[in-house]
């Protein structure tokens, strides 16, 4: 992934409901790689959904371990049937975040392929 753009988005995630953060891709691209590293326990297996809103393409889910303390990583597992799928200029991705039984900030790292290379 020597040639893969990095972007990196900071959500305080609540208990008021989902909170969603939006990438627009601004050239082709693969999605790949994704991590999101947690301030506290969000609640029992919180998750972190990636979607290709504008094609509809669920990309992968991450999700907290139950019990997760400050500095917990998700696990990230991409969508068998779409999580290599090639984005368009002007794609939108969101970012979900499920709602967490207590506020939580949610670093969220990933990366984009500009060559749209899929493995």
């Amino acid at each position: 992934m020597d040639e893969d753009i990095r972007f990196s988005k900071d959500l305080l995630a609540s208990v008021g409901g989902a909170v969603v953060a939006y990438h627009k891709c601004d050239y082709k691209c693969t999605f790949r790689g994704f991590w999101a590293i947690c301030s506290a326990d969000p609640g029992t297996a919180e998750t972190v959904t990636v979607i290709n809103l504008t094609d509809t393409k669920t990309l992968g889910v991450a999700t907290f371990a139950n019990d997760a303390v400050a500095g917990d990583e998700a696990t990230w597992v991409k969508d068998v049937t779409d999580g290599d799928y090639v984005c368009d200029v002007g794609d939108i991705l969101s970012f979900t975040i499920t709602q967490c039984t207590a506020a939580v900030m949610v670093s969220m790292g990933y990366e984009l392929d500009p060559k749209s290379r899929v493995p």
